[in-house]
């Protein structure tokens, strides 16, 4: 949690408290941690591992089935040990604005 910069101005009895209200999450190389435009319900920190953070364009719900294209996932940017990620879902109550694929195997 001390990398974090969230929780680096924490001392050990804080950091402590923090760590109690958080569940582990372990997720294998190319599994799904967070899908676009899903509620945001956790907010992660890598342990171990990395993800990659992919937005998905080319979607139109109006658009006919001739007019659909495929969508098109982007990386727009990768997560490394220390690093957190999913908390603007939680801050705005809004959807999830990206999606979030482990790289490698990940430890949250």
């Amino acid at each position: 949690l001390q990398q974090n910069v969230l929780f680096r101005h924490m001392d050990k009895e804080q950091l402590v408290t923090v760590q109690g209200a958080m569940c582990l999450v372990e997720k294998e190389e190319a599994d799904s941690i967070i899908r676009q435009g899903d509620d945001g319900d956790f907010f992660y920190i890598i342990d171990r591992g990395e993800v990659n953070v992919y937005i998905t364009s080319g979607e139109n719900d109006d658009a006919t089935d001739e007019q659909k294209e495929e969508p098109e996932q982007q990386l727009v940017a990768s997560y490394g040990e220390g690093d957190s990620f999913g908390e603007l879902a939680i801050m705005y109550n809004a959807p999830r604005a990206a999606s979030c694929i482990a790289r490698t195997d990940v430890r949250l």
